[in-house]
């Protein structure tokens, strides 16, 4: 299991209380039991978090990467992937990318917010 720095302190619930806010149903019970649903109940960075789908008994279980845009919205990031741990490990990816491995800020920022490790890796 993924742990800090991937992780935030961001409950699932939160998550829920925003999409919910907006009327939208992606964790309301209905769409839970529909999709045959369950929610892994750890948020990482980026507001990304996996759920799994079972279409019914007879299919496999995928997982799926999620987030949970700022509004609340919940968009698919990627899927089909067939255990949680390779979710997890594409997470990973996901955020390394994304992040500067010594300092930790996005990318996109480090142009204008530098840290002493930065500094000598940036080429402009």
């Amino acid at each position: 299991m993924l742990k800090y720095p991937y992780t935030t302190g961001e409950s699932i619930n939160n998550l829920k209380y925003k999409n919910e806010k907006l009327h939208h149903y992606f964790f309301s019970k209905g769409a839970i039991k529909f999709f045959n649903s369950r929610i892994l109940p750890t948020v990482y960075k980026y507001n990304y978090f996996i759920t799994s789908e079972q279409f019914d008994y007879k299919s496999k279980r995928f997982y799926k990467i999620r987030q949970s845009l700022q509004n609340g919205e919940i968009k698919t990031i990627e899927g089909d992937f067939s255990n949680k741990y390779q979710a997890e490990k594409r997470i990973k990816e996901l955020i390394d990318s994304k992040t500067c491995k010594h300092c930790g800020l996005l990318k996109s920022d480090i142009n204008e917010i530098y840290c002493t490790a930065c500094k000598p890796y940036i080429v402009k």
